[in-house]
């Protein structure tokens, strides 16, 4: 899996995932990656390289 490819986004805690929207901070879950490498294009900067270590999902 890469980020860049479609995945699901499940948020870690959708507790907080909730308050960071209704407080205007995101504006849907799993849009964050693609609005940054969406930025670096238009500005002509490389696209972040990112790096995952861990579990990337919570265990069901």
């Amino acid at each position: 899996m890469t980020l860049m490819q479609p995945h699901d986004s499940i948020p870690y805690n959708p507790d907080i995932a909730n308050v960071f929207y209704r407080a205007g901070y995101i504006e849907t879950w799993g849009q964050g990656i693609q609005k940054i490498c969406d930025e670096c294009t238009a500005l002509g900067a490389e696209l972040p390289k990112y790096e995952i270590i861990g579990t990337v999902f919570p265990s069901a």
